[in-house]
């Protein structure tokens, strides 16, 4: 069966408004075929045109993290954002319309596959449970994304023409736990990389914890009926589950880690890539940061390419270092490699290159996130004994060095995969005031705006403020 392929288009056709409160009036179009008339060969497409979907919705938030987080500056081509305080501290952001508008687009079409799913008269069967297990991941995933950005969002179970008011920040949260949990008790153990599994909405489970768990310590150290610590408890207990799995090994060397972005890797580290492998409409994340022809949005900000992989006393030869940046060209991040001369690693199809959603990695830093410095250093130098040449952590740290040494590896880890603003935001939440790591007056925006974004002002144009509040300070 081919991956990933676009089909049942006319099954979950969308309008042209994307936002949520904006797709009110297509969202069954007539010529759409009901999902009570599908077979179960229609489930298992269904299934994979929405990890289809998923790579367009991974697309579009990419780069956000490290646009945000400052790990960019502007590249040779078009303009790019550079003063994205000013960008999110407005109602109109177009940054926070274009990713509510992606999120709620992509959410019907894992709706629609839950209600599918709902009404196969083969409850039970693989496909059927693949099906449940595909849409709630996703349907996690999606809503975890919102709840980072914009805390207060509609809950939106099916495909409505009704309005549905939006929801507090804690009913948010408890759905992507509620989602997280349902595609767990629906997913196959691990058996292929380029679909969801187990292991990948264990992930998924405890990074949500995490988050909880950073809420919960500003909010006094509790969220939703429970305390930070037994947040972090679950993280780092589903998070070891993948550690734990043998099937899953980290990657050791500069090529075996570059080697996880191109066409066709076997690298056992992958927990859950997008296969982005299609025949048209191709998905070029590398167009952005590294294009073949010299014209491309975003080069690395300078204190990154000269410092970010740099030894210390903690560790020396970083493994990631080489396969990130150009040693010739320091406008250039070739993590993800574009096919052409002047790549650490030769990639023969670039233009289908998989899209990371999670890898063991992940499990390892979500873990020692987890346990804190009193227990996750030992983790930590697990992880890092496969990144570096050589590594000597102390025998413990302060609760901020530890803090420091998690944002740095996370960076290092994941640096051009629109992790960084997220990562500072969860790891400083108790306290946004010590946010040191951001450069050119952060502290000033986040103490006159929460860290959640607006709520696109479109939307609320359309909805009415009474079922659409605008979040604070905006």
């Amino acid at each position: 069966m081919k991956r990933h392929i676009q089909i049942f288009a006319a099954v979950l056709a969308m309008m042209s408004a994307a936002g949520c409160s904006g797709m009110l009036d297509d969202i069954a179009p007539r010529h759409a075929i009901s999902s009570d008339k599908l077979s179960d060969s229609d489930l298992n497409q269904l299934t994979n045109g929405m990890l289809n979907m998923m790579e367009s919705y991974t697309r579009d938030l990419w780069f956000t993290g490290d646009y945000l987080g400052e790990n960019f500056k502007g590249g040779p081509g078009a303009v790019p954002r550079t003063d994205w305080s000013s960008d999110l501290a407005q109602s109109t952001s177009a940054l926070a319309e274009t990713e509510w508008n992606a999120s709620f687009t992509k959410l019907l079409y894992a709706n629609e596959l839950i209600a599918a799913a709902q009404k196969s008269a083969n409850q039970g069967s693989e496909t059927v449970t693949d099906a449940y297990g595909t849409g709630y991941f996703c349907r996690a995933f999606i809503y975890l994304n919102l709840a980072e950005r914009y805390g207060n969002v509609p809950i939106i179970k099916g495909t409505t023409n009704d309005v549905i008011a939006i929801s507090p920040e804690s009913d948010v949260w408890q759905f992507v736990l509620d989602n997280c949990t349902d595609a767990i008790a629906n997913l196959r153990s691990y058996y292929d990389r380029y679909y969801p599994s187990k292991e990948a909405a264990y992930l998924l489970y405890a990074k949500a914890n995490l988050w909880i768990a950073a809420i919960a310590d500003r909010s006094g150290g509790s969220y939703l009926g429970k305390q930070a610590s037994d947040y972090r408890s679950v993280a780092a207990d589903y998070a070891g589950r993948v550690i734990g799995n043998t099937g899953f090994s980290m990657s050791s060397t500069s090529e075996d880690f570059a080697g996880m972005f191109i066409n066709g890797t076997q690298n056992p580290e992958i927990v859950f890539a997008l296969a982005n492998n299609r025949p048209t409409a191709f998905i070029r994340l590398f167009e952005q940061i590294n294009d073949t022809d010299g014209s491309f949005n975003y080069s690395p900000a300078d204190d990154m390419y000269s410092g970010l992989f740099g030894d210390d006393g903690y560790r020396t030869g970083d493994i990631r270092k080489n396969p990130t940046f150009s040693s010739t060209d320091a406008s250039r991040t070739i993590k993800l490699p574009n096919g052409r001369d002047g790549q650490f690693i030769t990639n023969p199809d670039a233009q289908t290159s998989p899209m990371m959603v999670f890898r063991l990695a992940d499990a390892y830093l979500l873990k020692a996130e987890a346990e804190g410095a009193a227990t996750g250093l030992a983790t930590m130098e697990e992880f890092m004994e496969k990144r570096y040449a050589s590594v000597s952590l102390p025998a413990s740290m302060t609760d901020e060095e530890f803090r420091t040494l998690l944002l740095d590896e996370n960076n290092r880890e994941f640096y051009a995969e629109g992790r960084r603003w997220f990562d500072i935001k969860r790891l400083y939440l108790s306290d946004v005031s010590t946010a040191k790591p951001f450069k050119g007056g952060f502290n000033d925006w986040a103490e006159e705006h929460s860290f959640l974004w607006p709520v696109p002002q479109n939307q609320i144009d359309i909805a009415g403020e009474t079922a659409y509040p605008q979040n604070p300070e905006y």
